[in-house]
């Protein structure tokens, strides 16, 4: 239950803090922080106050606040489906833009009038095909949006009965990070946030150089390593382990002969990808 919510913000003199709530633990995500703003659990319009001019700066300095005071890597903000006042009000606050639709020709109707919202206020905008069963999932699909549409397509999110049995009471990706559901997910964000294959390399290094200079660390520091981009430890260590260069016991991760390997021929492998320009 939440005592306060958005509303509660925006209607009286509630500090933004009051508004939000660590959800880490009722989702399982033991490594990670996953903080919560509920907009409303009442029947006030949420998006009624949203467009009261007083409460754009309002909002603006929460916002500030909470980037100073948690240090987020995102701030996500979900609205409604479609085009509507919500979308609208939401487009002030945000710096991308990702537009979730269905291969579905009533959601094109809808992509239609965001798409050319997006591009009139220079809003970086991108289209996540959403629920994509195996039949539709080609690169045709992904050519027929980008050239209707005029935006690119991030990725196409497959239809999945595990996400469906799930019911929202973990984050999937994190509990099964080589799903393809969630290696989907990955890729979007790499798209998205500008993380090339190369990077990707550079970071398996950067963890495994870590790893090695103690041979064994423990789980816990490698997890608090501030070079990773958007603190996406997890998910590399995951691909470390699947691709046996790091071996995991308890607590504790160790470099294997095929990670000490993989250092040693970082030097070819990186003129390898510069030569090709990954």
């Amino acid at each position: 239950d939440f005592d306060k919510t958005l509303t509660d913000f925006l209607i009286s003199d509630t500090d933004v803090t009051e508004i939000i709530y660590d959800i880490s633990e009722n989702l399982g995500l033991a490594d990670e922080t996953l903080f919560l703003i509920p907009s409303t659990v009442s029947e006030v319009n949420i998006v009624e106050l949203l467009h009261q001019e007083e409460n754009y700066e309002k909002i603006g300095l929460s916002l500030e606040k909470i980037k100073k005071m948690f240090k987020p890597d995102f701030i996500m903000v979900d609205t409604h489906p479609g085009v509507n006042q919500a979308f609208l009000v939401a487009t002030n606050f945000t710096d991308i833009l990702l537009n979730i639709i269905r291969p579905d020709n009533q959601d094109y109707q809808g992509a239609e009038v965001a798409a050319k919202i997006s591009k009139k206020i220079n809003l970086k905008t991108f289209f996540v095909l959403n629920k994509v069963h195996e039949k539709l999932r080609s690169p045709k699909l992904v050519k027929k949006i980008e050239k209707s549409f005029g935006l690119p397509v991030a990725g196409m999110v497959p239809l999945t009965e595990e996400i469906i049995l799930a019911q929202s009471q973990y984050v999937f990706s994190d509990k099964y990070p080589n799903h393809p559901f969630s290696k989907e997910i990955q890729a979007i964000g790499s798209k998205v946030f500008g993380v090339k294959p190369k990077v990707h390399l550079e970071l398996m290094h950067y963890l495994l150089t870590e790893i090695n200079k103690k041979i064994t660390i423990d789980m816990s520091e490698l997890l608090n390593l501030k070079k990773v981009r958007f603190q996406r430890c997890k998910i590399y260590i995951s691909n470390l382990i699947d691709s046996g260069f790091i071996v995991k016991k308890k607590s504790t991760v160790k470099i294997t002969k095929k990670g000490q390997n993989f250092l040693d021929k970082y030097k070819t492998i990186r003129k390898f990808v510069d030569d090709f320009r990954i």
